[in-house]
């Protein structure tokens, strides 16, 4: 193993969540139009919440018994929750040059920081 990878082996979990994840969450959380996102509310919880938790058990279920390795739970857990969050961030550039509606980009957007938000926290509470 490397000097480089040695220095990423014993490096604080922690760090790189409260490091990388606050400057991506605002930057679209200041970018979102307030008066869709206060509409659209709603939608965007029911599809990240229970979303998220439903998505990150199925995949760690999923994991936990197909996968030829002899994980915990929480380690399928825990690969379950990083898979299940979304990135959309090519699906809102196409709709926006294609020139959907903005609700659905609102919804969009704001299910994924939502999502974001609730899969740093099990991810958080999981390490």
């Amino acid at each position: 193993m490397g000097a480089s990878i040695r220095a990423w082996v014993h490096i604080n979990p922690n760090l790189i969540l409260f490091t990388f994840l606050p400057p991506l969450l605002f930057e679209s959380s200041f970018a979102i139009e307030i008066h869709q996102f206060k509409k659209c509310f709603v939608q965007m919880v029911l599809l990240a919440g229970p979303g998220v938790v439903i998505s990150t058990f199925s995949i760690g279920t999923a994991i936990h018994f197909f996968f030829p390795y002899d994980w915990e739970w929480k380690i399928s857990l825990l690969l379950g929750g990083l898979l299940s969050a979304t990135d959309p961030v090519a699906v809102v550039a196409l709709l926006k040059e294609l020139g959907a509606n903005k609700k659905l980009n609102t919804i969009i957007e704001g299910e994924s920081l939502m999502n974001d938000g609730c899969s740093s926290c099990l991810l958080a509470n999981a390490l």
